[in-house]
């Protein structure tokens, strides 16, 4: 039941997540939760430190919860609290492009860095792009059949991340040969998804 309510709440306030972007990026809001007592925040008080309202602060949580990137907890009046499921990787970024996307090489030079094995979480630190921005390039990869997701399930939890499909896992250049091809099909479908989140 609490996990419809949480559904419910997702698809009601989707839409509100890219317009509010330029008041809190998802990488800072990230930062921002796990700076917090214990790495815990409320919407109530996501709201009152930061220049989102209650409803973006709720939307906010509630999206990055239904992407695998937070877990919920409730105290006895149920009151919610959310905190990231893994910690961030507080090392320096890789050199990556200026490109408002993420190029083969970007890609290749991240999943080195990461070992092979990339979170949400770690492209949304690591690049500062939306997470939506993020989903909707690696979804090309994924039909494209250059990345495949994995799944990871604990005890009440499940995470997910993305690995290099073969023939690129295991041959990296192979990824590089289309480079040209790959980053002017990215180019062309993520203009329109990177011109929502510019104010």
């Amino acid at each position: 039941m609490i996990d419809l309510l949480i559904y419910v709440t997702y698809k009601s306030h989707i839409k509100t997540i890219e317009y509010d972007q330029y008041l809190l990026t998802d990488k800072a809001l990230l930062q921002l939760i796990a700076e917090q007592p214990g790495g815990l925040i409320s919407p109530k008080h996501l709201s009152d430190i930061t220049s989102l309202n209650k409803k973006q602060s709720k939307a906010r949580l509630t999206y990055l919860l239904n992407q695998k990137i937070l877990k919920y907890h409730y105290d006895s009046s149920f009151k919610y609290y959310y905190s990231l499921k893994n910690p961030i990787d507080t090392r320096p970024a890789p050199t990556l492009s200026d490109k408002p996307f993420l190029t083969v090489e970007d890609i290749l030079r991240l999943f080195k860095h990461h070992n092979h094995q990339l979170t949400i979480q770690d492209v949304c630190i690591d690049t500062g792009l939306p997470i939506p921005v993020i989903k909707r390039e690696f979804k090309y990869f994924i039909k494209e059949k250059i990345v495949k997701l994995l799944y990871t399930n604990g005890i009440g939890t499940q995470s997910i991340s993305y690995i290099l499909n073969e023939p690129y896992r295991n041959n990296p250049d192979a990824f590089l040969e289309k480079e040209e091809q790959i980053n002017f099909e990215l180019e062309e479908i993520l203009e329109p998804e990177i011109k929502k989140y510019k104010q």
